[in-house]
């Protein structure tokens, strides 16, 4: 029933010695463990030590070798770890016994018990013992860990349903796997919308499409409004997936490979999808791809990214979010949570307070259409009122040609505006005289114009911390990034991202209510007038000499 691995020789033979993969950290682990241990200062390393992920290689490699030294191994690193972690003081902390660990830990205790039923593998007494720890895991997943609302959540459900599955002599069991299906579908459908999971993250998107896939295996027999969230989370993802076939990096993400079901089926996706209330917009062409982030819904893997954007041109990443090193407290991560690490404007120097669940708003799109071949999307920015400030931004899309982004930022008193510009680690930044970056990388070629009072560009450094992405865990990548800034009360400015030869620029924007109007100019083109017109939540874009 677990979904355990096929070790490879080399692993299983480290195994066999001892030596584990214990979130990617090389860990011997014989009896007596220090469970508490945690030498790369890493939370990640202890949820793992916690929930026993590492063990799958010695399960995986039972099941593939039928050896029971394998399983043996395995039993005795779970009594050690159940003799130091009762729940009254367990040396691996207090977040050992928390409901996601505890719930990922569950299903291998089972496995454990159910396969060691073979002769000599465990003496009585210590069947005994793991039994009453494995009552103990059903408690707490059955109790008020089993009430909460994020993938956690999920995760604790998922853990009694790999239990069931695996003891269906377990008293009450096919009772036990209806409650928690039930529990399951609630809590996803209270985070779900248009099949956006709202945790602010595309990789946590795909993080609960595995869930959901592995509840219904799981649980058994035919879920069919779980199977209509679930294909309805995968179209969703799949506007997330970037045109190299890797997730886009709202929020605590990485720039993993997107499963192949999911990415064929993005390439074949065209034009714009507007995800309103999740707050996400997308727009899609051949080797193009823009992503807008407008939407605060709960505290969970949100950073503050109010409307900020993503972009790729020429199936290659132009303008990136910083994605997730980690999540351990400290400089990296209050910088990777920051404004000024996302494509946004923020205010006399300040970041957006995104941890306060009393400031969530919901979607800030206002609008969004169509015309002439361009893209519109309008977003607000409500955080930015603690400033006494009113923020909206355009963003005006032609795929293969250019991105336009034009600011109006309104204030009671003077203020310093800074729209921050992230660009992939591969394009390369030249200024080209005032107010203009020619871009470059391989296969690609662009520009950016822009008209601030000043602007600053920085590429990997560390005091403070500017210019970097973050790729992977703990992976940074140095990349340009570039500092706009104007002072007024009152700013109404655009950059322009621009492709090839199409070196793009807005001069002379009007901005009154419910009509925008500016000139727009493209190389070869000559000067045109640009005119987006918004009633309610539709907008209409004219280009014309």
């Amino acid at each position: 029933m677990l979904d355990l691995p096929d070790p490879g020789p080399a692993e299983l033979r480290r195994a066999r010695r001892g030596v584990f993969s214990v979130y990617r950290f090389q860990t011997r682990l014989e009896p007596p463990i220090d469970w508490g241990m945690d030498p790369h200062e890493s939370a990640r390393f202890q949820a793992h030590l916690s929930n026993w992920h590492f063990l799958d290689t010695l399960l995986g490699g039972y099941r593939q070798t039928g050896d029971p030294r394998l399983l043996r191994q395995a039993a005795e690193i779970a009594l050690d770890w159940t003799a130091a972690n009762p729940r009254s003081d367990p040396q691996g902390g207090p977040g050992t016994w928390s409901g996601k660990i505890t719930g990922d830990r569950a299903p291998r205790l089972a496995y454990i018990l159910r396969a060691s039923q073979c002769p000599g593998v465990l003496r009585p007494d210590e069947r005994r013992t793991l039994t009453a720890s494995l009552r103990e895991h059903i408690d707490i997943l059955m109790g008020p860990e089993s009430e909460g609302d994020t993938n956690h959540a999920l995760y604790v459900q998922l853990g009694v349903a790999g239990v069931m599955r695996q003891l269906p002599g377990f008293p009450g069991a096919e009772d036990i796997l209806d409650e928690v299906a039930s529990r399951f579908e609630r809590i996803l459908r209270g985070r779900l919308a248009e099949g956006v999971w709202l945790e602010h993250s595309t990789s946590y998107q795909f993080l609960a499409i595995r869930v959901v896939e592995r509840f219904l295996r799981w649980v058994g027999g035919r879920r069919p409004g779980l199977e209509r969230d679930l294909q309805r989370m995968r179209r969703a993802a799949a506007w997330l997936v970037a045109p190299d076939g890797r997730h886009t990096l709202l929020g605590d993400s990485r720039m993993l490979t997107a499963p192949d079901d999911i990415a064929a089926f993005a390439e074949r996706q065209r034009g714009m999808k507007v995800f309103r209330d999740a707050g996400i917009a997308v727009v899609r062409g051949d080797g193009s791809h823009l992503v807008v982030a407008a939407g605060f819904h709960n505290t969970t893997h949100k950073h503050a990214d109010e409307l900020s954007f993503e972009l790729s041109e020429a199936g290659r990443r132009v303008v990136t979010d910083t994605g997730m090193y980690h999540k351990d407290p400290g400089e990296i991560r209050d910088f990777v949570v920051s404004a000024r690490a996302h494509n946004t404007l923020t205010v006399d120097g300040e970041t957006f307070k995104v941890t306060s669940p009393g400031r969530a708003y919901g979607s800030a799109l206002l609008a969004t259409g169509e015309g002439e071949g361009w893209y519109a999307i309008l977003g607000r920015n409500p955080l930015l009122r603690k400033q006494g400030v009113r923020h909206q931004r355009l963003f005006l899309y032609r795929p293969g040609q250019a991105l336009i982004v034009l600011d109006r930022a309104e204030g009671e008193a003077e203020h310093r505006f800074e729209r921050h510009v992230h660009l992939a680690p591969a394009v390369r930044v030249r200024g080209a005289g005032r107010g203009a970056f020619e871009l470059g990388a391989p296969g690609f070629a662009g520009h950016l114009r822009q008209a601030a009072d000043t602007a600053r560009t920085a590429r990997g450094e560390r005091d403070p911390l500017a210019g970097f992405m973050a790729t992977d865990y703990r992976e940074w990548r140095p990349r340009t990034s570039l500092e706009l800034a104007d002072r007024g009360r009152e700013l109404l400015e655009a950059f322009a991202l621009s492709f090839g030869d199409a070196d793009a620029r807005l001069v002379e924007p009007r901005w009154r209510a419910g009509r925008i109007t500016a000139t727009l100019r493209l190389a070869g083109e000559g000067a045109q007038r640009v005119e987006v017109r918004r009633r309610g939540d539709r907008l209409t874009v004219r280009v014309g000499r």
